[in-house]
């Protein structure tokens, strides 16, 4: 099972999250969105137990939550609700670690069950080792999120997923897919397709392998 060691990092960090999974914000301001099957709250995602001791801490960066598995019948409600309205720092830790169980049982099927080799095999890193937070970070009934500047609402205006990367620290951020990128990136990246990226980014991690195995792609 998954536990986290608290210290001052650890526990400002899962307050920062509650707060954030308490922010209605969007859903109030932007009629055009809905929360009506998924669950209500910004959910959390995979913060390795071994990531502050990281002498290099890896932080990736995603878009939101998918509709598909955040149902909060019986899968995300259950455990966010709780969270939420924890009142203790020690009802915080208890129902937080319950959270990253759970997102450890889900990963498996996300991504269409490649989540697994698309962030943590290609990187090199282990789930324990590095960290994850999505730039607006509620689910959308509709994955509509995009109808509305909820990006901008959630990272600039008010400030959860900026200030939850903040108090990661992180040495390293790596930015997922071309919607990140271009959010972050203050000039345009060029005509270099993402594809022929990656393709050439997976032909440099193939030869490291070969030739120094996994461990290689740590240096």
């Amino acid at each position: 099972d998954w536990i986290f060691i608290l210290d001052d990092d650890s526990i400002k960090l899962i307050e920062l999250h509650q707060e954030a999974a308490n922010c209605r914000v969007c859903f109030k301001k932007y009629k055009n969105l809905k929360n009506n099957v998924v669950v209500k709250g910004a959910q959390p995602r995979s913060i390795g137990e071994n990531y502050f001791s990281q002498e290099n801490r890896v932080c990736l960066i995603l878009i939101n939550p998918g509709s598909g598995h955040t149902e909060s019948d019986g899968g995300w409600g259950d455990y966010l609700t709780p969270f939420k309205e924890a009142k203790t720092s020690a009802d915080r830790k208890g129902t937080w670690d319950k959270i990253q169980n759970f997102i450890s049982s889900e990963e498996p099927s996300w991504g269409k069950g490649k989540w697994e080799k698309l962030y943590y095999q290609s990187l090199g890193l282990s789930k324990s080792e590095i960290a994850m937070v999505n730039i607006m970070m509620c689910a959308e009934d509709n994955d509509n999120y995009q109808s509305e500047p909820t990006l901008d609402e959630c990272f600039f205006e008010q400030k959860k997923s900026q200030n939850i990367i903040e108090a990661l620290k992180p040495n390293k951020i790596v930015l997922s897919g071309g919607t990140a990128i271009k959010f972050f990136c203050k000039e345009p990246f060029g005509s270099q397709s993402l594809y022929r990226l990656r393709t050439d980014r997976s032909n440099r991690w193939n030869k490291i392998r070969s030739s120094k195995g996994e461990a290689g792609l740590k240096e």
